[in-house]
C-alpha cells in the first residue's frame, strides 16, 4: 500500500464526511432543541457527541501523518499564479469592516483595530487572488489574519451580554482558533517553509471547527432559532459566523490541495552546476 498516496485521502474523507454529520446534527439540534430564551439546548446529548467528532477530527489526520513517510506528503504550489480560492477568504475579510466600523464609538481602539487587520487581510487574500506580490510582503499580511481572529477570540470571549458558554460564542471561539492554526500551515507554504504531515492535521481542524461550528449557527439564526433581540443573535456575531464559517471553508479547499496536490512542493530548489562528459574536474598534478 502507498501509504503516501493513500493515508492523505483517507484523512480527508474522514474530515469531510464528519464535519458533513457535525453540521446534520448541530443544525437539527438548533432547530428542534435550542431554547432561545435562555441561550442553551435543552439536552446535552448533543454536545457530548459533537465533542466525540471533535476528537475523532482531530486525531484521525493527527495519526494519518505519523503514518506517512517523511518527503511521502507535497505541499501545494502557492505563491505562483492566481489563486482562485483566495477569493472565499478575501470575502470574508470584507465583510467585517464596515461592522468593525460601525461598532467603534468614541475612543475604542478595538473596533478601529480590527477594522485595520481586516483591512491587511483582505489586502492579502487579494494579492493572492492577483498573483502579485512578493512573499515576504504577502506573509506579513496574512498575519493579520491570525491577528484578527485573535481580537474577535478576545471581543466574544470578553463580551459581557453574552454567556460564557454559549453554542454561538464558543462556536465563534473554536472556529477562530482552527483558523489561526490553518493560516499557520498556509502561510509556511507561502514562505517556502512547508510542513505537510503538520498541515493535514492543523486544516482539518480549522475546516471541521469552522464549517461545523459556524454553519449551524448561521442556519438557525437565519430561522429564527437564534432570536435576534439576544446580543448572539445580532449582527456582529452573525457577521463573525460569516467570517468564521468561509474560513473553515478556504481551510477545506487548503486541505484538499494538500491531498490531492499532484504536483512536487512549491519550495525553490537551487539547481545543481551542470557538468559536461568530457570535462576533467579532477585537479591535475602542477606542471613542471
Amino acid at each position: 500500500m502507498n501509504k503516501a498516496r493513500v493515508l492523505p485521502r483517507v484523512a480527508f474523507w474522514s474530515v469531510a464526511a464528519l464535519t458533513l454529520a457535525a453540521v446534520c446534527l448541530r443544525t437539527a439540534a438548533f432547530l428542534t432543541g435550542y431554547d432561545g430564551d435562555i441561550g442553551y439546548f435543552r439536552s446535552a446529548a448533543v454536545t457530548v457527541v459533537y465533542r466525540v467528532l471533535c476528537l475523532c477530527v482531530v486525531l484521525i489526520p493527527a495519526v494519518c501523518g505519523m503514518l506517512i513517510p517523511e518527503g511521502g506528503l507535497s505541499a501545494p504550489c502557492i505563491g505562483v499564479g492566481r489563486d482562485l480560492s483566495a477569493s472565499v477568504p478575501l470575502i470574508a475579510s470584507l465583510i467585517t469592516v464596515p461592522f468593525f466600523l460601525q461598532s467603534s464609538s468614541g475612543k475604542a481602539v478595538t473596533p478601529i483595530l480590527g477594522a485595520v487587520l481586516a483591512v491587511c487581510a483582505a489586502a492579502h487574500f487579494l494579492l493572492a487572488l492577483l498573483g502579485v506580490g512578493s512573499r515576504n510582503v504577502r506573509g506579513l499580511l496574512g498575519f493579520a489574519v491570525i491577528l484578527l481572529c485573535m481580537l474577535v477570540i478576545g471581543r466574544t470571549y470578553n463580551d459581557p451580554y453574552v454567556t460564557m458558554n454559549s453554542p454561538v460564542k464558543l462556536a465563534v471561539q473554536f472556529a477562530c482558533a482552527g483558523v489561526m492554526l490553518g493560516m499557520t500551515a498556509d502561510l509556511r507554504m507561502l514562505l517556502c517553509k512547508p510542513a505537510p504531515r503538520l498541515a493535514l492535521t492543523v486544516l482539518s481542524a480549522g475546516s471541521f471547527f469552522g464549517v461545523a461550528g459556524a454553519l449551524p449557527c448561521l442556519i438557525a439564526r437565519i430561522a429564527g432559532c437564534i432570536p435576534s433581540g439576544r446580543a448572539e443573535g445580532g449582527q456582529l456575531y452573525f457577521v463573525y459566523l460569516c467570517f468564521s464559517a468561509l474560513m473553515g471553508i478556504y481551510m477545506l479547499i487548503r486541505l484538499a490541495q494538500c491531498v490531492f496536490a499532484a504536483g512536487a512542493s512549491d519550495v525553490p530548489v537551487e539547481a545543481e552546476p551542470e557538468t559536461n562528459e568530457g570535462d576533467v574536474t579532477d585537479d591535475l598534478p602542477p606542471q613542471m
